[in-house]
């Protein structure tokens, strides 16, 4: 039943998009590409983005790019100071967002049709002639601060943050893109501006991505594609070509009076791009389902296991989480769980449900303006090809579950485990190092 539901809600989406929305198209205008997707809702969704990210500087400026995009948009402009801009946002139903990631930064702009020229307008401002007052400034590094505080004080945003860095040591992704408190002491206020007038915004590495209810002649009319300077500024990432562990390794962080501890366990997973990515993602989208079967449902080791194959860097990897108060009884499952996969495969079953689901939930993720527009964004600041956000569901669908098996038999050879929490809890560090083939 689970099944045939979700594949009539599959068709029912794709007649609803297939309908409402025409297929993605690109231009450019003035040098810069743009990425355009007709929908008539009434809605436009628009995002300018500028590639490079950590790429773009150092560790000792780790977070600079955050403070100046965010320090530009509370500034406003000469015409528009920051408060009087967000009041007028908020009277024409307006939503803008500033953007620092780790590949790019820029601002997410959503607007009714009538009003999106007036806030393309402003924000090409903020781009080429922000107030970028050091009241703004200021405000911003405080609130950077206590975010960064908030997230090291919370368990999983800590393991998260810890396990990415210390995993991707020595290349970009050690550095965090919102900063740590040591780097945003190097930070002053006639640095950031310097970056943000002279090093981020950079028409040679702009990318718009447009959804919804305008026309391509509109979108060439904009002011900004004429505005943003050419610095034909470099971008190079320095990273591994992918995750590859041959031996399961365990690193721990300490931490007293926690009423559980968190494990994120790292398995070495395919390129972007290769005719294993799809069936890997696969894989482990049924592994997260067996890890709640097995890890909660069956023993309560448990509240919120999970698995999963992180496409939101350029070299991707596979995870396995849980937060437990037996941490080595949970490893051992999971361990256990992957394994037997690896050595007796899939049931067609669950291989079948997983993959109606998989498609389901991209329709959904792909139904809004917004959404649409962010997903060819990512594809194409990630995966250097924003077409990838379209084809998905498509390459889901071809994927076999012979496919699926074997791209986990060859890239899950090994677990690097991290641990955060009472490491006295660990009883048995055999667990922990056991290889996977």
């Amino acid at each position: 039943m689970k099944a045939r539901f979700l594949t009539f809600l599959s068709a029912v989406l794709v007649s609803v998009l297939s309908t409402e929305a025409q297929q993605a198209k690109e231009f450019s205008v003035n040098g810069v590409p743009v990425v355009f997707r007709p929908v008539p809702n009434g809605l436009v969704s628009a995002y300018i983005v500028f590639y490079g990210g950590v790429a773009n500087y150092d560790s000792t400026e780790a977070g600079i790019e955050f403070t100046a995009i965010h320090t530009a948009y509370e500034s406003g402009i000469p015409s528009l100071p920051g408060d009087q801009m967000q009041d007028l946002f908020a009277e024409l139903g307006i939503r803008v967002s500033p953007l620092a990631q780790r590949h790019y930064c820029g601002f997410a702009i959503t607007a009714p049709s009538e009003y999106i020229d007036t806030a393309i307008s402003i924000i090409g401002g903020i781009l080429t002639n922000s107030l970028f007052d050091e009241k703004s400034f200021q405000k911003v590094i405080r609130r950077q601060k206590v975010m960064i505080n908030n997230e090291w004080a919370n368990p999983d945003d800590a393991l998260r943050i810890w396990s990415i860095t210390h995993m991707f040591k020595g290349y970009e992704y050690e550095k965090y893109h919102k900063g740590t408190n040591r780097s945003l002491q190097n930070l002053t206020y006639d640095k950031v501006k310097d970056y943000y007038l002279n090093r981020l915004v950079d028409k040679s590495r702009a990318f718009i991505s447009v959804v919804g209810d305008i026309s391509e002649e509109q979108i060439k009319q904009w002011p900004i594609f004429n505005k943003l300077p050419d610095r034909s500024m470099k971008v190079e990432f320095h990273l591994p070509e992918r995750i590859h562990f041959e031996n399961s390794e365990l690193f721990t962080m300490h931490r007293e009076g926690m009423a559980t501890n968190y494990l994120r366990g790292i398995i070495g997973a395919p390129r972007l791009n290769t005719p294993d990515e799809v069936p890997y993602r696969l894989a482990f989208e049924i592994l997260d389902d067996k890890m709640f079967v097995e890890i909660r449902t069956k023993r309560n080791l448990s509240y919120a296991p999970a698995a999963f194959y992180t496409t939101v860097m350029k070299t991707p990897y596979a995870i396995l989480y849980v937060s437990s108060t037996l941490p080595d009884s949970a490893a051992s499952v999971m361990w256990r769980t992957v394994k037997d996969v690896i050595e007796n495969g899939f049931s067609e079953k669950e291989f079948r449900n997983t993959k109606e689901l998989m498609r389901t939930r991209f329709y959904l993720q792909m139904e809004g303006n917004a959404s649409m527009a962010g997903a060819y964004v990512r594809h194409q600041m990630i995966a250097g090809d924003w077409k990838r956000a379209d084809l998905y569901s498509e390459w889901i669908k071809n994927t076999t579950i012979e496919q699926v098996n074997n791209a986990l038999r060859k890239y899950a050879h090994a677990i690097r485990w991290y641990y955060l929490g009472d490491t006295t809890q660990i009883k048995n560090k055999q667990v922990y190092l056991k290889p996977l083939q």
